[in-house]
Parts: structure tokens; C-alpha cells; sequence
């Protein structure tokens, strides 16, 4: 990975070059830029094969070239990540501060971690989180077996809510709610990447959805969110379980994030600029991440790329190798999300999911996602 990154910073390009000897290249009625014939060139020189097309959906291989299929995953089940602190009874980096001895290491309590990790002394019921949290007028976004999300306001901001069902002992989805420990690992994981953003060893990177906050509440739905996901159920039918099922018992992880925009399976990219600004972002973020956590996302296909519009001469800043350096997003700004089958390294601690005891995840067909699960299988044998 670092590898292709120093290969990138090597190469520079600049909008307003003119094309030596080529006045007539055109892309979309309009002359190409040398900057866009440069990259276009670039690209076509490494995969001949490659066709940018600007609808959405996934890649699939045949014939072996690239081609493109309206394709919607069916992948379902337990997406637990493991929570590996290491032998010994040595204070977990996560749990700096919070209350340990080596006779408490022997006995957690993984409720008490999550409230600390969520800087909450205890659960809080719904009403009293009225103080930062705006349910008014929220609106249904998406689903999973996981729970919900809905658009709403935190702090002032509009973010995305991700509402989880845990602790409980009630199916939901069709499957096991998450156990403390096992929410504790994915909350671990979202503030460790939001927290890249911070220079450490020359390294940062903005390129990771930026968790804005997290909370444990402890009771039934909202009548607010029971509305938006009824109006969600009318437009789209929903697969999850009706909200009403939980009862006032009912503990939930609330996890809110910032609006990353499209995802890049539905967003039309302009022209070759944003496209090798979208590559070089990327990379970018799983380099660093790469070098400070050991991280693997493990799952970066199209749909887990958000894409949100900003001016076309904002640069996102990153530091790499000591170097700032400034990335050029001609109008695409890129945040990656979704670390469900994840791992990273901190510390003496490993969190990660064990794709091994997921056969569902690789026998799917009809894109070049599943065919890439099927080889990550392959190259760790």
C-alpha cells in the first residue's frame, strides 16, 4: 500500500496544462485537459480492459474484461467483530482512565466499558438525551440486520443514526442481538479511525466517516423513529423487524455520524479528474490507517465509498511520512464507512471479524465483490 501512495505523490497534474500537439481531444463536447489525458493515459496503460461507466451498480469480471451488472447483495447474517485484549491482565489503550486491577481484568464488566468508551456514567433513558439529540423530525435512511438509520439532528448537525438493538436476550432481524463486548469492538473501531484525523508519527488521514458521538439509552422506541421507519416500510418495504418489539427494557447503541454524502454506487462521477482524486483519497486513507492500526477494511466495495460534492478547488489535507501533503478533489470529497468485517491492531489489542465462521459471505455470485471474498479466502491459506 505505501508503495503505490509514494507512487502517486510522484505524480502531479494540473488542470489548466494544455496538451502538447493535441487540440482536439474532447470529452463530454469540450476539450480534455492534459491533466485528464495524462491520467486517462495512466490508467489505460496499467488496465487496458477498464471502462468508467457513470451508472450505478458493481463490477463483474467475463471473458476476462470489466463489465458492469445492476446486482443487489443477499448476504446476510451474524456480523460480529472479536475483541482480542491479549494475556495477561494489562490495561486495554481503550480503557485508559477507567477503573482496573488485575482482579477486575479477570472479571469485566463489559456494560460498565461501554458506558465509559461512550463517556456516560449509566444508561440514560431517551428523554433525557433530548439535550443533544433532535428525534422531531427524523427520517429513515437505511437498514440492516444490525438496526437502523435514520437522518437526524445531533449537537446542531444532521447526521446519520445508526440505532442498535444490544444486550438483549429477543431475536431481532433473525438473529442475536450483539452482546456488549462485542458493540464495544465496533465502537472501539469507528473512534479509532475518526481519530486518524489527528497527526501522530507523521501520519493522519480525514478519509474515514467521522463519528460525531455515541450513547447508550436504554428503553422503547422513540414514537418519532417508529413514524420514520413506518414511512420508510411504505416506500420500500423493509425487512427488519416492526420498532414496537422493544420494550421499555431495551438497551440500544446509538452511533452518530457524520453526513458523508452518496455512496459511490449511485453517484455519477464527472470525468477522469474526479475519478483519480476518488482512487487517490482512497488510498491515502488505507495507508495511513494501514500504518498507524494495522487496519484492513476488507470489505471496500463501492457501496461502503461515500461521495460528498464540495468545491471544486477544495484540497483534503493528509500527512504521510512526515510530508503534508494536499489532495486536489475537483468537487468529490471521499469518506469510507462500514468496518464490519474489519481488523486493526492497537496496543496489545486485536479487533477484527472472523471471516472464517461466515460461509454465506463466500458463495455469492454475479459481481466482482464476491469473487474478491473468494480470493482473500484463497491468499490466507
Amino acid at each position: 500500500m505505501s508503495a503505490i501512495v509514494e507512487g502517486l505523490l510522484k505524480f502531479s497534474f494540473d488542470e489548466n496544462d494544455e496538451v502538447e500537439g493535441r487540440s482536439d481531444v474532447e470529452t463530454n463536447g469540450r476539450k480534455r485537459s492534459a491533466s485528464e489525458a495524462r491520467v486517462s493515459s495512466t490508467l489505460q496503460k496499467s488496465s487496458p480492459q477498464l471502462t468508467i461507466l457513470k451508472s450505478p451498480g458493481r463490477w463483474g469480471f467475463q471473458n476476462k474484461e470489466y463489465v458492469y451488472e445492476d446486482v443487489t447483495s443477499s448476504v446476510q447474517g451474524d456480523r460480529s467483530l472479536s475483541l482480542c485484549d491479549g494475556a495477561g491482565d494489562n490495561r486495554p489503550f481503550y480503557l485508559n482512565g477507567f477503573p482496573w486491577t488485575a482482579q477486575y481484568a479477570r472479571r469485566r464488566d463489559y456494560k460498565q466499558e461501554l458506558f465509559y468508551l461512550c463517556v456516560q456514567k449509566g444508561v440514560q433513558t431517551w428523554r433525557l438525551r433530548k439535550a443533544v439529540l433532535d428525534l422531531s423530525n427524523p427520517v429513515k435512511l437505511g437498514e440492516g440486520t444490525f438496526g437502523e438509520v435514520f437522518r437526524v439532528i445531533y449537537s446542531g448537525e444532521i447526521v446519520a443514526l445508526k440505532v442498535i438493538p444490544i444486550g438483549g436476550t429477543k431475536m431481532v432481524n433473525g438473529d442475536k442481538q450483539k452482546s456488549f463486548r462485542d458493540i464495544s469492538a465496533e465502537l472501539i473501531v469507528s473512534k479509532e479511525l475518526s481519530d486518524l484525523k489527528h497527526i501522530e508519527d507523521g501520519y493522519s488521514t480525514q478519509g474515514f466517516i467521522h463519528l460525531r458521538g455515541a450513547m447508550v439509552v436504554k428503553g422503547s422506541y422513540p414514537r418519532s423513529l417508529v413514524t420514520a421507519w413506518e414511512q420508510y416500510d411504505e416506500r420500500l418495504k423493509s425487512e427488519n423487524d416492526h420498532p414496537c418489539i422493544f420494550g421499555s427494557s431495551q438497551h440500544f447503541l446509538l452511533l452518530a455520524f457524520e453526513d458523508g454524502g452518496a455512496d459511490l454506487e449511485k453517484y455519477v462521477v464527472a470525468n477522469v479528474l474526479q475519478a483519480y482524486s476518488i482512487i487517490y483519497q482512497i488510498l491515502m486513507a488505507l495507508s495511513v490507517a494501514e500504518y498507524r492500526l494495522s487496519f484492513e477494511h476488507r470489505d471496500l466495495h463501492c457501496g461502503n465509498i461515500l461521495i460528498r460534492n464540495v468545491q471544486s478547488d477544495t484540497v483534503v489535507k493528509a500527512d504521510y511520512n512526515g510530508n503534508e501533503v494536499a489532495v486536489p478533489t475537483y468537487g468529490v470529497e471521499v469518506k469510507i464507512i462500514d468496518f464490519t468485517l474489519s481488523r486493526m491492531s492497537k496496543g496489545t489489542s486485536t479487533i477484527f471479524f472472523d471471516l472464517a465462521k461466515d460461509d454465506e459471505l463466500f458463495t455469492g455470485e454475479g459481481c466482482l465483490q464476491y469473487e474478491i471474498y473468494r480470493a482473500m479466502r484463497a491468499a490466507n491459506k
